[in-house]
């Protein structure tokens, strides 16, 4: 894939970054890599209202990141692709439990204000 602004593959990666974007779809990604849930226990775990939860699953069904289940009136929520939970691992892995020297960090910081 060759990097360039008009290649509809960079803006399909860009739109589905931005959909990652969000914190609260990425914790309710990270609550799915455990297995499928209903929407009422994801709800409560993460203390969002029915609409505002229904509104962030809708975004990501869109993206089919993730896929519905109907079990009588009950609806489970699942991860639809595997390639989504371990592009979130690794991510975590590159950016969040990777610890930096104070002189990497701030010599990286300088170069990103830079570029």
């Amino acid at each position: 894939m060759k990097y360039r602004p008009g290649n509809p593959d960079i803006k399909l990666l860009a739109d589905q970054l931005s959909v990652l974007g969000n914190a609260n779809r990425l914790t309710i990604l990270e609550h799915l890599t455990h297995g499928e849930m209903q929407v009422n226990v994801l709800a409560k775990k993460l203390d969002l209202g029915q609409s505002a939860l229904s509104q962030h699953l809708a975004i990501m069904r869109a993206c089919d990141f993730v896929t519905t289940r109907r079990a009588s009136q009950a609806i489970f929520y699942s991860i639809q692709k595997e390639p989504i939970a371990l592009a979130l691992a690794r991510a975590h892995a590159l950016l969040v439990d990777q610890q930096y020297e104070p002189d990497i960090t701030r010599h990286g910081a300088e170069a990103v204000s830079r570029g």
